[in-house]
């Protein structure tokens, strides 16, 4: 009797069930198309999905977060311990361009990767961990937008990321005002530029930091002779044409220090070829008339380079100490 094999015939709950399926997904379309559609405000979570990732930690749980950052999609890479708690969130940011370029999708700079292995590999499992792709970086849209608009992406990414675990939606909690702030290069000029605009930072670590424009301009006119300051003058000229000290974007992609109590630690390598120690001197000298903590320090490692990837036993040193010395350990 044809159709009544059992590997050929379906119950009425079956056919049920496979009708039920197209409606819940598209309830879940419906759903990030009215997110999508909805005003396009700054630190407004899109969507938070969990990732898979052969290099995470096994005792964290992996999470990419899409947000709104000036009208942009940008996206986020979050870590969350299993094991349930109250976190302090630590915020990782990462190099790039210094000064906005029109360039989008990027996946990687000199040694940086911006896939989601290479986002993971080295988060901690004592926090709640944030680490935003900035704007053309990554899978975030849009272009690449120098210190300031890295620094808004990143603000409104804490922002974007509190409000979620506000909402209720983990059972785990960030305990407010106890972000940990670390970055190297570009990433180290957006902690530091951050360290000045929000009230509820409690460290910062700046690795051969990006110092900004005010300071990188002079100095690298001053010193033809380095390649990268050669490049720098070459393509800020090409896209903005002359240097003016006194424009507001002089002003948007530099840091203004304010005073503080905010204890920072800055590494610097003085065989950095790419962000010279003198000139992270100069801002250290600055930073310190303002900023009044004991434990904010500028420490080197003589035969450092940029990326600091012979030194690394000596960096994580030189940071556990600083820690430690701190409280924060």
């Amino acid at each position: 009797m044809v159709g009544c094999s059992p590997s050929t015939t379906e119950t009425s709950e079956e056919i049920q069930s496979e009708e039920k399926a197209p409606a819940a997904e598209q309830v879940e379309n419906q759903k990030l198309q009215e997110t999508l559609d909805s005003p396009k405000e700054d630190g407004t979570v899109i969507s938070f999905e969990q990732v898979e990732a052969a290099s995470i930690d096994p005792d964290l749980d992996a999470y990419q977060m899409m947000y709104w950052s000036e009208g942009i999609e940008t996206a986020a890479y979050v870590t969350i311990p299993k094991k349930k708690g109250h976190y302090f969130l630590g915020v990782i940011c990462h190099g790039g361009y210094v000064i906005p370029l029109d360039f989008e999708g990027i996946q990687s700079i000199d040694e940086e990767v911006f896939d989601t292995e290479s986002m993971l590999s080295e988060m901690s499992s004592e926090a709640i961990t944030l680490q935003p792709l900035y704007r053309g970086y990554g899978e975030s849209k849009g272009t690449a937008p120098g210190l300031h608009g890295a620094t808004i992406d990143t603000n409104n990414a804490i922002d974007a990321l509190y409000s979620y675990f506000k909402e209720g939606n983990m059972e785990s909690s960030v305990r407010s005002g106890f972000i940990s702030l670390s970055g190297g290069s570009l990433g180290g000029g957006v902690v530091l530029k951050l360290s000045q605009m929000r009230k509820d930072i409690d460290n910062v670590v700046a690795i051969n930091p990006y110092v900004g424009l005010d300071l990188a301009y002079p100095w690298a006119e001053n010193h033809p002779e380095n390649d990268w300051n050669k490049g720098f003058l070459k393509t800020y000229h090409k896209e903005f044409g002359d240097y003016d000290p006194a424009s507001i974007q002089a002003k948007e992609e530099s840091i203004e220090l304010k005073r503080s109590f905010t204890p920072i630690l800055i590494v610097q390598g003085k065989e950095d070829e790419v962000m010279n120690w003198e000139l992270t001197q100069t801002f250290y000298e600055k930073l310190k008339k303002e900023n009044q903590n004991e434990h904010t320090i500028l420490e080197f490692i003589p035969d450092g380079d940029h990326y600091l990837l012979e030194h690394e036993n000596e960096l994580n040193q030189i940071i556990d100490n600083w820690y430690r010395d701190i409280g924060s350990m």
